[in-house]
């Protein structure tokens, strides 16, 4: 008896947590590793895209859409109920085919890197099928908003093509698919505000030149983004180089001054000019102090100062939206 007993392992009463600790309680929400996990593996087979600084760039000139065409459309008669159909039809249609396309494109490019894997089959195809359903049903509800395609798909084959030949990481590239995004703020004006169903309606009325601040504020945007590019890379990938830290700062430099003279005529508020001259001392300062460190900033904190900067950029041309309509 005593020599089984010794053999036995001993059984040692769980611990008791101290008073006061917290209770570990089980909830609906998986624990973290399994989140990330999952994560890891939507992006792998390209239904995420990992580029962090492509989610803005997809989705705030949208906003800026809708919170233009809502602005527009307080100015127009071409208001009925059989219109507000329509236009909620289209623009929810228009949404999700632009994101839809977004995803496919990441996705694309993934599946280029990746030497053309079949991983990434499924979530082409998928995303492919939806843009392709939604432009149909936005055709038929709203068959001019197709002119747009004179602006879009030059942008959006320029793109693709790069993309193709392992050019998706050059300012042209990004350029390009920037002019594209920007492209949904007066195509979503013009569907949000209802001014496509306008009995006078023409080429000249469909491109909102009769609205030059829908364009300023898209200029705007784009203007903060494209500047972005070449910063960025001062930071990470092109540290050290004069040549990218000369053009970073010059192109900076020429929108601060564009942005005075919107501001001279009425286009943006004050608050634009006091954010392009942050923007332009961040362009001129952080590569000095890059240098200085001897040690590469993490992306994640280069990121995290952008977003904070975008935030103020989009306060800044919203503020200026009330006083150019009517």
């Amino acid at each position: 008896m005593n020599a089984r007993a010794a053999t036995q392992p001993k059984m040692t009463p769980p611990k008791k947590a101290p008073e006061g600790a917290p209770s570990k309680q089980k909830t609906g929400r998986p624990p973290r590793k399994k989140r990330s996990k999952r994560y890891r593996r939507l992006v792998q087979h390209g239904w995420i895209s990992d580029q962090h600084g492509a989610w803005p760039i997809a989705i705030v000139p949208l906003v800026f859409g809708l919170i233009t065409g809502s602005l527009v459309a307080g100015t127009t008669s071409e208001r009925s109920w059989g219109n507000i159909t329509l236009t909620v039809l289209a623009v929810v249609a228009i949404i999700i085919a632009w994101m839809s396309a977004f995803l496919d494109f990441s996705a694309l490019t993934a599946w280029l890197k990746s030497k053309r894997k079949p991983r990434y089959h499924k979530a082409i195809i998928t995303y492919t099928s939806i843009a392709a359903a939604c432009a149909l049903i936005i055709a038929i509800a709203v068959p001019r908003v197709i002119v747009w395609l004179i602006l879009l798909v030059p942008f959006f084959t320029a793109t693709t093509v790069l993309t193709w030949t392992g050019r998706d990481r050059s300012f042209i590239t990004r350029v390009c698919s920037i002019v594209a995004s920007l492209i949904m703020i007066p195509l979503l004006t013009d569907v949000v505000s209802s001014r496509v169903f306008s009995r006078n309606w023409s080429l000249w009325s469909a491109f909102l030149c009769d609205l030059p601040f829908v364009w300023f504020l898209a200029g705007g945007l784009g203007a903060y983004y494209v500047a972005s590019v070449p910063y960025v890379k001062t930071m990470i990938r092109e540290r050290g180089s004069k040549l990218w830290i000369a053009f970073s700062i010059g192109i900076h430099a020429l929108f601060l001054a564009i942005t005075i003279w919107g501001y001279t005529q009425g286009f943006v508020s004050w608050l634009m000019i006091t954010m392009w001259i942050i923007l332009l001392g961040r362009a001129t300062a952080m590569p000095y102090v890059l240098h200085r460190k001897g040690k590469p900033i993490h992306p994640k904190y280069v990121g995290k100062l952008e977003v904070y900067l975008s935030i103020f950029i989009f306060i800044g041309l919203i503020l200026s939206i009330p006083g150019n309509v009517g």
